[in-house]
């Protein structure tokens, strides 16, 4: 079982995430190389550590990755459908 992998706020979730999604192409170079000209700091719980500019380059991010099931990133995400 792996169960919820998290076992550090500095480098697991968020952090984790948007350098998996990068690797694996779920969002350009063009946002990647901003969040690491910025020095974005998306550690810590709910990425408390981050300016308000990184946190609007979040959202980009989020709103890019909003349909990816992060547990199987090649598979369909199924959830609630929030537009019926």
């Amino acid at each position: 079982m792996v169960g919820n992998g998290v076992t550090n706020w500095n480098y697991d979730t968020r952090t984790a995430y948007l350098e998996m999604g990068y690797y694996h192409s779920l969002y350009d170079d063009a946002l990647y190389n901003e969040i690491k000209a910025n020095e974005c700091d998306f550690s810590g719980p709910y990425s408390l550590n981050a300016t308000p500019y990184c946190l609007n380059l979040l959202v980009d991010f989020t709103n890019l990755t909003i349909d990816v099931n992060v547990y199987d990133i090649f598979g369909i995400c199924y959830g609630t459908d929030l537009n019926p």
